[in-house]
């Protein structure tokens, strides 16, 4: 797909990072310059511990032409953290960048190192083309419980669910991608990276999220798409609107899109935000078409997945883009095949016209007096009072329920925790109401994709 796209589109401006401009050939050149540069055969993993650059694009499509396994690890990691991916994974290269030599090192001090410049020194090679039933990435979970577990992804897998979302966002090579995401992560690298290559559009790349950066940049590049998280929405309303005409699509995904955000971005930019829901393990499973009504809810399956409903309001999930199982064996609880299908560990419905709504994950229910209890539910009407801007809802222990619900919340102004047990009894059922407010002057925790941390949140404040 990408030698294809980099042929036919070789004199556009693929890239652009700052005041750098790269055609597809260039990229394509210095993809050819990593590959010629990594002494690895084909299936090898090669971990890439970097930030975002134009150099980690560069090495992530040198790796797939040198018929390699890219691994992804944050940026952000530590010694410990970083050890974790590369040994789990048997990686035997890891490139990185000067910053983060030292952490490699110490991490993984018997695997090869070099940095993008090392190997962007090359001479260029053609590499190896994989196959479609080969590995592409090892991507790892969110880790909220336990250790991230390793997410092998095929060729085929990445190719079925990008041709799926181009085809429902209508993406093409006349559109441009503002993208922030962490290209560590399946948001940025099976959705952006990959549509990117798919359509041969403009990708404007940010080194992080930062709503005036982002929102600048949108504008002095007369974008068309942006891909975020409900927390980079929030944010991007609290800084000076912008006049952006040249949008076209905003699209969210990667935690619960809350219709009071919605219904907000729709007030300011004109434009309702597109919802869609998948996972590592799943690629995107669902998702709403750029021209058909949101209604709430995370879309349709894509083509080819099917997607079904367990008594208990689980979803489970088959098609091309679902993973074959975690590395090393792994299992997980909470989600894993059986049957065919695989359990997402996330509950909902769907309605009649086929659309898909999720009430909440499994393993977050708070079961009170034998209740079970969605958290995001009771996250959705604390968000939607005018002086919260986060929420979150955990468990506390009881004597006589077992759990009740403690709200954590982040005020937008003046707030009292009165205000919101009132705010909580006029939409909520007794059963569902808090029975206490925290009000809170800090963050609330988030993983490395800005979802909510409820394990770390309930450590703080339960």
């Amino acid at each position: 797909m990408f030698l294809e796209t980099a042929t036919q589109h070789a004199g556009k401006t693929a890239l652009i990072w700052g005041d750098q401009r790269f055609t597809w050939s260039q990229v394509l050149d210095a993809a050819r310059r990593i590959a010629g540069g990594l002494a690895v055969r084909p299936g090898d993993r090669v971990a890439v511990f970097l930030p975002n650059t134009p150099e980690t694009l560069f090495v992530h499509l040198g790796i797939q032409l040198a018929g390699a396994v890219r691994v992804p690890i944050n940026s952000a990691y530590t010694v410990r953290e970083a050890a974790h991916p590369i040994t789990h994974t048997g990686a035997t290269w890891v490139v990185t960048d000067e910053a983060r030599l030292s952490i490699a090192a110490e991490a993984a001090p018997e695997v090869a190192r070099s940095t993008p410049r090392e190997l962007l020194a090359s001479q260029p090679s053609d590499g190896t083309r994989p196959e479609d039933d080969h590995f592409s990435m090892f991507c790892f979970t969110s880790g909220t419980s336990g250790k991230p577990k390793g997410v092998p992804l095929k060729h085929a897998n990445l190719e079925h669910n990008i041709r799926g979302l181009v085809e429902l966002w209508e993406w093409s090579d006349r559109d441009t991608l503002v993208l922030c995401l962490p290209l560590m992560h399946l948001h940025g690298l099976g959705n952006g990276l990959n549509g990117w290559i798919a359509t041969g559009c403009t990708l404007v790349l940010q080194e992080k999220f930062a709503p005036e950066t982002a929102l600048d940049a949108i504008q002095h590049s007369a974008a068309t798409m942006f891909f975020g998280v409900p927390a980079m929405y929030h944010r991007m309303l609290e800084v000076p609107r912008r006049a952006l005409p040249s949008m076209r699509l905003w699209v969210s995904g990667s935690a619960p899109l809350d219709r009071s955000l919605e219904d907000r971005w729709e007030h300011e930019y004109g434009r309702a935000i597109v919802n869609r829901y998948g996972m590592t393990e799943t690629a995107m499973i669902t998702a709403n078409p750029v021209s058909a009504p949101r209604k709430g809810s995370v879309g349709k399956p894509l083509p080819g997945m099917d997607v079904r409903f367990l008594d208990t309001g689980e979803i489970i999930v088959r098609g091309p883009s679902v993973f074959s199982g975690y590395w090393g064996g792994e299992v997980d609880a909470a989600t894993h095949h059986e049957n065919g299908f695989f359990r997402t560990g996330d509950l909902g419905r769907a309605d009649t016209d086929g659309y898909v709504y999720i009430t909440g994950r499994a393993k977050d229910i708070i079961i009170s007096g034998g209740t079970n209890i969605a958290p995001v539910e009771i996250e959705e009407v604390l968000l939607q009072h005018p002086a919260i801007a986060e929420a979150i809802a955990i468990p506390i222990p009881d004597a006589a329920l077992g759990e009740v619900i403690r709200a954590v919340v982040v005020p937008r102004g003046s707030l009292s925790s009165e205000s919101v047990l009132a705010w909580c009894t006029e939409r909520l059922a007794k059963y569902k109401r808090p029975r206490d407010v925290r009000v809170i002057d800090e963050p609330l925790p988030r993983n490395a994709m800005q979802k909510l941390d409820r394990k770390q949140a309930k450590e703080r404040f339960g």
